[in-house]
């Protein structure tokens, strides 16, 4: 019969929308887990970044300390 018929489409066109709307939210999820996903790789490589540049610091630093020359200009220059 046709309101069978119009039931079923209507229950079709329901089915495809709701179907459409968990694909869209997938794919915003997905998207959102991507973007967490880079921008915690990009700060573990910042932090990487600034724990080398710290060693270098802290190496030439050490190396300062240990230079009696370097220890002779600080006596000088106090």
């Amino acid at each position: 019969s046709i309101d069978q018929r119009n039931a079923n489409k209507a229950l079709d066109d329901l089915t495809a929308q709701s179907s459409k709307v968990r694909t869209d939210e997938f794919d915003k999820l997905e998207e959102a887990r991507i973007t967490a996903a880079q921008q915690f790789l990009a700060m573990q490589a910042s932090l990487d970044s600034i724990s080398r540049e710290q060693k270098n610091y802290l190496n030439a630093f050490s190396g300062f300390l240990r230079d009696p020359f370097s220890q002779a200009m600080l006596d000088i220059n106090a």
